[in-house]
């Protein structure tokens, strides 16, 4: 992969109108064997006592001891001693700490990294933000297998993670070593990926999925951290919620459990479903299905907390809570996913889980997962086998591979792994069919490929088919439809159509197409996304309200209003964002109380990550859209003071300065982000405007022309620069531009619409049918074009 684009794909982005993504480390499930070296297994369950840490331990009312759960809860305490989740974080100790700090280094990039004890304290010596070499204490472990990471300790209360890991396998598997997280890339201490960055930051990346009852208490003011916990790993009340009410309940009935009246028995929502059937096998069609149907996602959503790509919307979280209550979760969006919603980046579980078939029919983490171990419930294929018949799915006929081998292994055919940090596979769990075949239109991956690396993707795709004739398209052939959509071609549209009105399709991809559909802008694509604001899904119904700032604000508020009072927290205060602008004279009292409330719970969900620069751009952008220019500006800049690599609080920053007419200061922004961003065309491009703004045309055009030559393949680059061509007078070289760039986009309308005008303006109609011609191709339905065509032949 190209090392650019790896850096592009890997960076900690801030994204506009307001949907940022949050890279929540956590503990991950999957489904590969879990060391049973001896020396791992006592070292963890010497460390399964409560250890209270004075830094950050906190007692908290309502939380109780992990040991007070065990007195009761005795199998299920033992299972989760030495987990995952028992092992998130840890203070360092000689029982916790794994990797060899004896005085080893590793050195990469001429930079030497040195491990070390001080007599029973751990350091690191390593490069700070300044590029000094510093002695950084190790506080505490964070995971244990298959790699484990160190926290440093900052000033302000900050914990940063050294991407210096150690992996924790045994040496036959490559592993009883010091690793770099980036081994392919020089970083220096100014990087976004320096391990002393925001992107490595505990408190704000990782700390609330690895600790319970985490508070961040991060000062503004100050800019210093106050982090605190009830608990110092994941344990019993991170997923169950608080438990002094249950331990009182307990108490209280602990000899007639049947005179409690309390169907919640003291706890704040009910995790365990009362009834959830058993799976049986259909006869006539050999499929599994559940006796009863769930009565809800409580647990699915329970784990999704941490075990997504999403944003927290509350300092506060409530057990029990849907989802989209608490968090606002990523979309399927490229380069995070593939186009057909294959995991690329880190995305963790939740997001490819509820594209499955398996969820859509009332599968839930427990059917394969041990919630308790964290473990798998059966190991290879017999963990399939509680559901799916193993005398049809164990035969070749069905696998056409050997008997058990590695062709013949349910996961590797339909939940391939990647690997993240370099040595931590992780599973899909979209749980789908591999379609080599899909894999040529859309250049995706396929299981079938993973293996067989050595041969084409037309092999498989053409041994696929023989195998299997009779094969139906299936739900994940949304993909087609959503990467021409994220190429902006115009074919996309029908297809976005019929996906987003498709109920049979996942929710999330659904909402997907929602997200891309205003890239192309018509009345076409507005009617379609005025049609998701009534969706029954909230995911769909958070994506379209997302999008509706296209219209005016009084259309917006008479399409729009009847989310204020939406069931769904992320929805009412979106909602009330979009909605801000609505002129009082629509507003009845109730109403403008219901905006202001949900614009209070949209500042409120950013003052949440106020630590981070991306909640500073959201309210930039949403200061901006209320005309208060003065609270946007300041945003922006406070943004940028907590990590001057913030692309886009630069480019926002310029456009409030427009706003406010101070082209001076636009420029300046430019200039200065063009400084830390050379190659990025758009602020070229943003720079050229603001000297056609003043009226400077010629000073634009090296600035237009720059930003086309860095990303010829984005036809909009070109287009702004074969305009500005035109507009100053050049129309022979505007023309040749836009013939250049329509040999890379041929399917870009714009760039057709100016070559057929440019082409009339220098008098050559045989160019202009030519091109008005390939148009009609795209556009049949285009009567004025198909008018000019006419004139055209009749002329010519």
């Amino acid at each position: 992969m190209d090392i650019k684009l790896k850096r592009r794909r890997r960076l900690y982005l801030s994204v506009l109108s307001g949907a940022c993504f949050y890279i929540a480390c956590a503990v991950y499930f999957n489904l590969q064997p879990r060391p049973t070296q001896a020396n791992l297994t006592i070292r963890t369950q010497a460390v399964s006592a409560e250890v209270k840490d004075d830094l950050h331990y906190l007692a908290d009312d309502k939380y109780v001891d992990t040991m007070t759960c065990a007195k009761c809860h005795e199998n299920e305490h033992q299972l989760w001693v030495g987990s995952h989740h028992d092992q998130a974080m840890k203070v360092a100790s000689p029982q916790t700490v794994l990797g060899n700090f004896n005085d080893k280094s590793f050195t990469k990039d001429g930079v030497t990294t040195k491990f070390l004890r001080k007599g029973k304290e751990y350091f690191i010596n390593a490069q700070g933000p300044d590029g000094e070499m510093k002695d950084y204490q190790v506080l505490y472990t964070f995971g244990f297998y298959p790699l484990q990471q160190y926290l440093l300790q900052f000033d302000n209360g900050k914990l940063q993670a050294h991407t210096i890991a150690w992996d924790s396998r045994p040496a036959a598997e490559g592993g009883q070593k010091w690793y770099d997280l980036y081994p392919e890339e020089k970083i220096p201490h100014d990087d976004p990926l320096h391990w002393t960055s925001p992107n490595f930051n505990w408190n704000f990346m990782c700390a609330d999925c690895h600790s319970t009852n985490l508070k961040k208490n991060f000062d503004p003011k100050t800019n210093e951290y106050h982090t605190t916990w009830s608990k110092i790993n994941v344990a019993c009340q991170s997923c169950h919620g608080p438990g002094s009410d249950h331990v009182k309940w307990a108490e209280t009935y602990k000899d007639n459990l049947e005179k409690s009246k309390d169907p919640l028995k003291g706890l704040s929502f009910k995790l365990k479903e009362p009834t959830v059937g058993i799976w049986e096998t259909d006869p006539k069609t050999n499929k599994p299905k559940r006796t009863q149907k769930l009565a809800s996602n409580v647990q699915v959503e329970t784990c999704a907390r941490c075990h997504s790509r999403r944003t927290p919307i509350t300092k506060d979280y409530v057990h029990g809570k849907p989802f989209l209550d608490t968090h606002l979760p990523e979309m399927l969006r490229q380069p995070i996913y593939h186009s057909d919603g294959q995991i690329k980046d880190e995305v963790y579980v939740y997001g490819s889980f509820i594209q499955s078939k398996m969820y859509h029919n009332d599968v839930r983490c427990s059917d394969c997962h041990d919630v308790h171990s964290t473990k798998v419930k059966f190991e290879g294929n017999p963990l399939c086998h509680q559901c799916h018949k193993p005398e049809i799915y164990e035969s070749p006929k069905h696998h056409h591979h050997k008997p058990f081998k590695e062709g013949a292994s349910c996961v590797d055919c339909h939940m391939p792994h990647q690997n993240y940090m370099i040595v931590d596979p992780r599973r899909d769990h979209s749980i789908r069919v591999p379609r080599p075949d899909l894999s040529l239109t859309n250049n995706t991956p396929n299981a079938c490929n993973n293996c067989h690396q050595d041969k084409s993707t037309q092999w498989a795709a053409e041994a696929f088919t023989k195998w299997y004739p009779n094969i139906k398209p299936e739900k994940h052939a949304y993909g087609h439809t959503l990467k021409l959509a994220s190429e902006n071609n115009p074919q996309a549209l029908p297809l976005l159509e019929k996906l987003i009105q498709d109920k049979s399709q996942p929710a999330i991809a659904r909402a997907t197409g929602v997200s891309l559909i205003n890239n192309f802008l018509s009345q076409r694509s507005i009617n379609q996304v005025v049609k998701s604001l009534t969706d029954k899904s909230e995911m769909v119904r958070l994506i379209a309200v997302q999008q509706i700032n296209v219209l005016p604000p009084a259309q917006r508020f008479e399409v729009a209003k009847h989310l204020l009072t939406d069931p769904i927290k992320v929805v009412r205060l979106h909602a009330g964002s979009a909605l801000s602008q609505t002129p009082d004279h629509l507003l009845d009292v109730k109403t403008k109380n219901q905006i202001a409330d949900a614009i209070n719970e949209y500042i409120a969900m950013q003052q949440t990550n106020i630590d981070m620069p991306f909640a500073h751009i959201n309210l930039g952008i949403h200061y901006t859209n209320i005309g208060k220019l003065d609270l946007a500006k300041n945003a922006y800049l406070k943004a940028i003071s907590l990590d001057r690599l913030q692309f886009r609080a630069y480019v926002n920053l310029a456009d409030t300065y427009r706003k406010m007419k101070d082209e001076g200061k636009t420029v300046e922004t430019l200039e200065t982000a063009i400084k830390y961003f050379p190659d990025n065309p758009l602020l070229y491009q943003t720079l050229g405007y603001s000297y056609v703004r003043q009226k400077e045309i010629f000073k634009a055009l090296p600035h237009f022309k720059k930003s086309a030559d860095l990303n010829p393949t984005d036809s909009s680059f070109s287009y702004v620069y074969g305009i500005a061509l035109q507009s100053s007078g050049q129309v022979k070289e505007a023309l040749e531009v836009l013939i250049k760039s329509h040999k890379i986009n041929p399917k870009d309308t714009r760039t057709l619409q100016s070559l057929i005008q440019f082409s009339l303006q220098l008098k050559r109609p045989e160019q202009a049918l030519f091109y008005g011609k390939k148009l009609h191709r795209l556009t049949p339905q285009n009567q004025n074009l198909n008018a000019l065509i006419s004139q055209l032949e009749k002329s010519y």
